[in-house]
């Protein structure tokens, strides 16, 4: 069989570790693409670049009913989102798990694993080949390296990681058609407090709630 990706065991680094350090550079490109999302109606939250993870609507309302199951508090709000004026809806595109550890994470194993969104399923998988960027922090990446096929080795990183930018490109389609429906009307060019601010008064809706046809 060809080699395949293994966690350590008794890991669990990146479920401890869901912080990252942003360059100055990043930092800057990220303002500079927000603001400009920001004149189109897209909004972002401020703390999801450096903690947590990115989940789909989805899979935030998994992660919640799971959290009701087994009593645990779940920190969740609206990571990329629309503000719908005309229905105050704030129309979340996906969601911010703002953790800086997992909640799921215990006795050194995921509670959760194979209910782990794709964003875990891709770790350490960064951008796959014939790109490729792997997290160095990882303790086994260097390993996984060494053993020369990184094709076979990270086969279902990968894919993960494809379908997460395929995710976010359809994501992304469909907030440009939410922004054009008849009869709604979006806040544009707001300033991120302000954006914040309506995001917590309105009445929370998934994206696909309002384009029925867009896959979940």
């Amino acid at each position: 069989m060809p080699p395949s990706f293994q966690c350590p065991p008794d890991c669990g680094w990146c479920c401890t570790h869901l912080t990252r350090d942003v360059p100055p550079e990043e930092a800057a490109g990220t303002r500079q693409f927000r603001a400009w999302m920001r004149d189109l109606g897209v909004y972002h939250c401020t703390d999801a670049v450096t903690e947590g993870l990115s989940l789909s609507n989805a899979e935030a309302a998994r992660f919640s009913a799971l959290a009701k199951e087994r009593g645990l508090r779940v920190r969740l709000h609206p990571r990329t989102f629309l503000l719908e004026t005309r229905r105050r809806q704030v129309v979340t595109l996906d969601w911010h798990f703002r953790h800086a550890s997992c909640p799921f994470y215990a006795d050194y194993q995921c509670t959760i694993h194979a209910d782990r969104p794709l964003v875990c399923r891709a770790f350490p998988v960064l951008a796959p080949g014939p790109r490729w960027s792997l997290a160095p922090q990882c303790p086994e990446v260097a390993p996984t390296l060494a053993r020369g096929s990184l094709a076979a080795a990270l086969k279902a990183e990968s894919k993960a990681r494809r379908a997460i930018e395929a995710g976010h490109a359809q994501v992304d389609a469909a907030a440009m058609r939410a922004l054009d429906l008849p009869g709604a009307r979006f806040a544009k060019g707001l300033a991120p407090r302000e954006a914040a601010r309506r995001a917590r008064s309105y009445r929370v809706v998934a994206l696909e709630a309002i384009l029925p046809d867009e896959p979940a």
